[in-house]
């Protein structure tokens, strides 16, 4: 009786409240099902590169509800994110980040976390244009989609457009009152792609994002700016944490529309003295 009070108060608000849409399909078949994605996706949204747990946790609910469109996204999420930048073979996760894409979207084609999923994945598995194209069509569906709008600033830097990642990195900000670390992340991997290092590195030492994977964009910022001290040390910090990190491997995952906006962050990497 609680999920079907549950479900008929997200139908009733799905109506009403401002840039939502109505439920195409349903979402959890109860809550057990819909705790284990929440918490599922707030690991994997939280993880820099391990994202072991929150998989887990979105299988268990999958297995649960194999029509759960929402967590199939959540988990191509996942297997992306450890694809780019974990430490475990890529060959494991990119064609089970495609195949939990492609489900999702086929389960509910209007459903935009789908839709963004997918777009991230083909993106960076060398369809770029295509990629974009799911991420523009998520924001057709809700135009309010914070996330989305934080995603799309990642790819609009690899399509060549940093200004345009700038603005839907500020646009995500609005959208969510309290922006999680990753909305810095991309807002200062955009402003580094535009030159605008000072801005970067203002953005990469907020606290809270600074401990992160985005270090090392912090480093080659400090490092463009030619103070090279401050650049060695984060550099130095950011390599304790990530020690098998290559400025190669990096950009050969990092699908760049021009091989110079590519070589920018490497030469910045290097700089900083990160390994080549």
């Amino acid at each position: 009786l609680q999920d079907e009070i549950v479900a008929r108060i997200v139908e009733a608000l799905s109506g009403t409240l401002p840039g939502t849409k109505p439920v195409a399909r349903r979402r959890a078949t109860s809550l057990e099902t819909y705790e284990l994605f929440v918490r599922g996706k707030a690991d994997i949204a939280q993880a820099c590169e391990s994202t072991a747990a929150g998989r887990d946790l979105l299988l268990g609910a999958i297995q649960r509800d194999p029509l759960f469109a929402d967590a199939f996204a959540w988990l191509a999420h996942g297997h992306r994110v450890a694809w780019i930048y974990g430490d475990e073979p890529e060959t494991l996760h990119r064609p089970k980040a495609r195949e939990a894409a492609q489900q999702a979207v086929s389960l509910n084609p209007k459903n935009a976390d789908a839709r963004w999923s997918l777009g991230l994945v083909l993106a960076y598995d060398g369809l770029l244009a295509e990629g974009i194209g799911e991420v523009e069509a998520a924001l057709q569906l809700n135009p309010n989609h914070a996330d989305a709008w934080a995603f799309m600033t990642d790819l609009m830097v690899l399509d060549g457009q940093p200004a345009k990642g700038i603005d839907c990195a500020r646009h995500a900000m609005r959208l969510n009152p309290y922006p999680p670390a990753v909305y810095y992340w991309f807002l200062g991997l955009a402003q580094y792609a535009a030159g605008q290092y000072d801005d970067a590195v203002t953005t990469l030492r907020r606290e809270g994002t600074r401990r992160q994977g985005s270090q090392r964009i912090l480093a080659a910022s400090l490092a463009q700016l030619g103070r090279m001290d401050e650049a060695r040390a984060e550099a130095r910090q950011f390599l304790a944490v990530y020690p098998d990190f290559t400025a190669t491997r990096w950009g050969r995952v990092h699908p760049f529309r021009n091989a110079d906006d590519r070589n920018h962050f490497i030469n910045g990497y290097v700089k900083a003295g990160l390994p080549l």
